[in-house]
């Protein structure tokens, strides 16, 4: 009998290996965060600060090791069951949007910059709350 390793969630492992791969990239060969982090001056007519909207989800530092492990151990873990429910397309999708709202909203209200994919971590988490959800219910662990 052998075992067969499945690359079964397309979306969440891409994901997580590509943030992984901007990490040790960030932090061996050339910090990556001034191209791909989102900085609290947001130029409304730069396509890059468009782009950045995104890609700073990807982005972690050296100092923030403890915060990569913290999101990716919860988007690895609650990210396929719900890439199974909603698709990878209506997952990724839903990625996206909280990136740029949460994106926005930082600049907006906040204006530093921001990095990393706790925005998304979050989601998912609510996103869970969910997923067994009846008409009427209201999950306890949403709640708390």
């Amino acid at each position: 009998m052998s075992i067969k390793i499945k690359y079964n969630s397309p979306l969440i492992l891409t994901y997580s290996l590509l943030s992984a791969v901007i990490l040790l990239v960030s932090i061996y060969v050339v910090n990556l965060i001034p191209y791909l982090g989102l900085s609290g001056r947001f130029n409304w007519s730069s396509p890059q600060h468009y782009f950045n909207l995104v890609s700073y989800a990807m982005v972690h530092d050296n100092s923030s090791f403890r915060h990569f492990v913290s999101n990716f151990t919860i988007i690895l873990l609650i990210g396929p069951a719900l890439e199974e429910k909603y698709g990878a397309g209506r997952l990724l999708t839903m990625m996206l949007v909280t990136a740029v709202v949460t994106g926005l909203l930082n600049i907006l209200i906040f204006r530093g910059g921001i990095i990393g994919a706790s925005g998304i971590a979050l989601m998912m988490i609510i996103l869970s709350s969910f997923t067994n959800y009846s008409k009427g219910d209201l999950p306890l662990t949403f709640v708390i």
